[in-house]
């Protein structure tokens, strides 16, 4: 069965679109797709252990915000480990290739 894990917007010591700002659907999915791009750097094995990363949005009183997910087939055993693996070892800033891309962008 298919479970996920929620892994924010960006890495945790990163700043990230906020709600309510003008540009911010347009941002935020720059910022998801940049995370997405380097978690996959980060984390090679992501298809050989059954994991994907996703974009999720969520609504909130103050509008639809979006986080990265790992989703996960958690009846298989390594899947699911990868998915845990993945969660407790998230990047803290950007590197140097998601610089490049979010800074060529905007």
């Amino acid at each position: 069965m298919n479970d996920y894990l929620y892994l924010g917007p960006v890495p945790c010591d990163e700043d990230c679109a906020q709600v309510g700002d003008p540009d911010f659907r347009k941002n935020a999915i720059r910022e998801v797709n940049a995370y997405i791009a380097q978690l996959k750097r980060e984390f090679p094995d992501w298809e050989r252990d059954g994991v994907d990363f996703r974009v999720k949005w969520e609504n909130h009183d103050f509008g639809s915000y979006c986080e990265v997910i790992v989703s996960f087939d958690d009846s298989d055993e390594a899947s699911t480990a990868y998915a845990f693996e993945i969660e407790n070892n998230l990047p803290y800033n950007w590197d140097e290739e998601a610089r490049k891309e979010l800074n060529h962008v905007g």
